[in-house]
């Protein structure tokens, strides 16, 4: 809605972000219709702030306040998903549940930064560079048996189509007989096989990014990258250290 939440003032974002995705999970119908929930709180974000409580954690542990800070927002993060997970098992469908977890770009390195390193990959936020462009993630789902890495090319593009084809056809689901939504012409195509290992990537290449105003541009290919101007500050970050 566009009502302004006065009452929230100093309370941090992320207990209310929590506390909203635990209302929605308990007032849930699954017999009605399936449950998608987006999560994307605040942290690990600027402005740089977290509870003194989470702060104190790293107290002799890191020296560096900016990352002491980042350390303890991670925490705080970790706790508001751990309310989402543990509101699913009261819920009683955290046993017919995907959980995703990604970021959306690299940690800012220079400037801006705010304690993060994405070492060992070079650059950072704002960049076409590794450190910038690719993050890190998890699937966890009690439907599906324990995996390593998955080492394959995919695309944020192709998180519409792998999920809707989830919802539609289920974790098992045989993409030779059950294709989901139609979904039109899209950037993005189905990578469900590619992620529980049944199939490989459909995808060979993608577009990083065109900036007609900057005249830059990337594109990756394979386990190569083509750049096209320039590709933003290519630093490699130190490698996080501890009492430091």
């Amino acid at each position: 809605n566009d009502k302004v939440l006065f009452e929230a003032n100093n309370t941090y974002s992320a207990y209310l972000y929590a506390k909203q995705a635990s209302q929605v999970i308990q007032e849930h119908n699954p017999d009605e219709k399936p449950l998608f929930l987006y999560f994307p709180i605040q942290s690990v974000h600027n402005p740089n702030e977290v509870p003194d409580n989470y702060f104190q954690m790293y107290e002799g542990i890191v020296e560096d306040e900016k990352r002491r800070t980042l350390l303890a927002m991670i925490t705080a993060m970790d706790d508001a998903a751990k309310v989402v997970v543990d509101s699913l098992k009261t819920k009683g469908i955290w046993e017919n549940t995907v959980f995703i977890f990604f970021s959306d770009n690299g940690g800012p390195i220079l400037g801006i930064g705010n304690g993060q390193t994405n070492y060992p990959l070079r650059g950072g936020k704002y960049s076409y560079w590794e450190g910038g462009v690719r993050s890190a993630s998890f699937i966890h789902s009690p439907m599906l048996p324990p995996a390593g890495v998955n080492t394959q090319l995919l695309h944020v593009t192709d998180w519409l189509p792998t999920l809707t084809f989830l919802g539609a056809c289920g974790v098992y689901g045989d993409e030779d007989k059950c294709s989901g939504p139609k979904l039109g012409d899209i950037d993005g195509s189905n990578q469900w096989g590619a992620i529980r290992g049944s199939r490989s990537s459909s995808r060979t290449e993608f577009l990083v990014n065109i900036d007609q105003d900057a005249n830059n541009s990337a594109l990756r290919w394979h386990q190569y990258k083509l750049y096209k101007g320039n590709p933003g500050n290519g630093a490699w970050g130190p490698p996080p250290r501890i009492n430091a």
